[in-house]
């Protein structure tokens, strides 16, 4: 059930940043989209996670409702889901340190109407890092935990066990 969730959780953060993309007014408060206007890379790579996000919020979906029912299949797409969320934890530290911490401070830096200090920046950015690992690693241990769960002998079993008995 949690698996079903999770992937309506992230289909409905995938529709409000279409939402944000199709209203104008909403665009121009979201500073996500103040940092694509102005890098073009940035921007490819907000794209590319929007896409990863619909494919797992699809496999997280489907898996939860494979392993309601108690089949194979949903173990396996469980676990391919697990660690397909696991391989792509980098992308989130790494665009919080590359995009939008740089980003951050120079927004500030403009409605301050005065330069930063480099000691507020640094610490800005290391903070928004700090906190960008702590959260994929307790990520990461969430579906590390999953995959494990998800691959034990026993589990295989009682789904193999389930889709025999429906078979009958």
């Amino acid at each position: 059930m949690g698996l079903i969730v999770w992937g309506i959780m992230l289909l409905l953060g995938f529709l409000l940043n279409l939402a944000y993309m199709a209203v104008p007014a909403m665009k121009a408060q979201n500073p996500v989209f103040k940092i694509m206007e102005q890098n073009p890379e940035y921007a490819s790579v907000f794209h590319v996670s929007l896409i990863l996000s619909v494919v797992v919020a699809l496999l997280a979906g489907v898996a939860g409702l494979g392993l309601i029912r108690s089949s194979n299949w949903g173990r396996i797409l469980g676990m391919i889901w697990a660690a397909i969320s696991l391989l792509s934890l980098p992308l989130g530290p790494w665009m919080t340190h590359k995009y939008v911490t740089p980003a951050m401070a120079q927004m500030q830096s403009e409605i301050s109407g005065q330069k930063l200090s480099e000691s507020f920046t640094t610490g800005m950015e290391i903070g928004a890092m700090v906190a960008s690992v702590v959260m994929a690693l307790f990520w990461a241990a969430v579906y590390i935990t999953i995959l494990v769960l998800l691959a034990r002998p026993k589990m295989k079993a009682w789904c193999r066990l389930q889709e025999t008995q429906r078979a009958v």
